[in-house]
């Protein structure tokens, strides 16, 4: 093999194999392109320890499915109040600006259940206390049977995309998880 590129390295470097090295080099470029333009998805967000509560099982399952779909991205890393502190400690009119920046994230928050009602639009309106930060929700009427055997004070895990925030917190297009 030595000998055969000591013998004819000319013909190598000057016809064929200038071809040849050009359409390797121009693969690996091609490869590098395609797998840097495949969009890669965020890992799920698992539930920790907490369980949902089996209560009311053969009437859930007759019942439809929420319609709402699985967030592209949670973002775990916000808390309700570290969002409340950072606009609270905004100067005045810069705080619609910095509660803005929070507006369509995802967000799955746990907290004690102070209220649910049903409203005209057949959607499910609450709210939950979530170390001592109000979270006001909205979710699909689909919801409404999970909120079934719920009783003020009991533990839930909200997920939904924070649609305003203020002194609180609105999320829209929650899903709800009824925790032990």
């Amino acid at each position: 093999m030595i000998a055969f590129l000591a013998n004819d390295y000319q013909w190598i470097f000057s016809g064929i194999g200038v071809a040849v090295i050009l359409l390797v080099i121009q693969f690996v470029v091609w490869l590098i392109k395609d797998l840097a333009s495949r969009q890669i998805t965020p890992p799920t967000v698992q539930p920790e320890a907490d369980t949902p509560r089996q209560t009311h099982q053969s009437s859930l399952q007759s019942q439809p499915q929420a319609s709402a779909q699985i967030p592209p991205y949670i973002n775990n890393y916000l808390t309700p109040q570290a969002i409340i502190k950072e606009i609270r400690e905004s100067p005045l009119l810069k705080q619609p600006e910095v509660a803005k920046k929070y507006e369509g994230q995802f967000v799955s928050w746990k907290g004690q259940i102070q209220s649910a009602n049903i409203d005209g639009s057949k959607k499910v309106t609450g709210s939950i206390l979530c170390d001592s930060t109000s979270i006001l929700f909205e979710a699909p009427s689909q919801e409404q049977y999970k909120l079934m055997s719920v009783k003020m004070g009991d533990k839930i895990q909200i997920t939904g995309k924070i649609h305003q925030a203020q002194s609180y917190i609105y999320l829209k297009d929650a899903s709800i998880t009824v925790l032990y």
